[in-house]
């Protein structure tokens, strides 16, 4: 059932604990995840649900960051990173050639981005670098 944004659907969430009526289940959106980890006894931690319903849990399945994010300090993981995003970097092998950079070792760093984004500009291209959610 719709119950509006990730902040809305929360903040209800927590409410309706508060008042002893919580959902189920409620989908959180990643930044929301510290306040519900906060949230004493409001969750029950992804790893013990899935082991009460008979499956296997394997966080080293997950990006290192990723799961970590999702961890408690106890090294618990508190909630399934279900739609968690991966960045994904991808560049023209043949601009970077033209503008003298080398094709095979794309940038690594944000400076290392801005630096190749400034030749690329200076050998032509009018937008050398963006970023968009696909």
């Amino acid at each position: 059932t719709y119950k509006g944004t990730y902040d809305e659907s929360m903040t209800g969430a927590i409410a309706a604990f508060r008042a002893g009526n919580a959902p189920h289940i409620l989908q959180v959106f990643e930044v929301g995840t510290a306040t519900m980890m906060a949230s004493k006894g409001a969750i029950v931690p992804a790893a013990k649900v899935l082991n009460d319903g008979g499956f296997k849990f394997e966080p080293t399945q997950y990006v290192s960051a990723v799961a970590g994010y999702y961890t408690a300090p106890n090294g618990q993981m508190l909630s399934y990173p279900l739609n968690s995003s991966t960045t994904i970097f991808y560049y023209n092998k043949d601009a970077f050639k033209k503008a003298g950079l080398d094709a095979d070792k794309p940038p690594k760093t944000w400076p290392e981005v801005f630096a190749a984004a400034s030749k690329l500009k200076a050998s032509g291209h009018s937008c050398p670098f963006t970023t968009s959610w696909i």
